[in-house]
């Protein structure tokens, strides 16, 4: 499940926009490109050596976090 919580009004009204001229209005439609232009992002950055990803999600987690404190 993807969640995406907009909290800046410009932002909202600017993505209502995006929807109603791009995507005809069709939150669908907008999601799903959304999600492609993310993968395709993610997939350059891979490739690029830029991002990398542990084999346990959990295990990078703990790292990160112990990192930041």
């Amino acid at each position: 499940m993807l969640t995406l919580e907009i909290h800046d009004q410009t932002l909202a009204g600017q993505i209502s926009k995006l929807l109603a001229q791009d995507f005809e209005n069709n939150p669908d439609k907008m999601l799903g490109e959304l999600i492609r232009s993310y993968v395709r992002q993610q997939e350059r950055m891979q490739y690029s050596g830029i991002l990398t990803w542990d084999t346990d999600g959990l295990a990078y987690q703990k790292v990160i976090r112990h990192e930041w404190q």
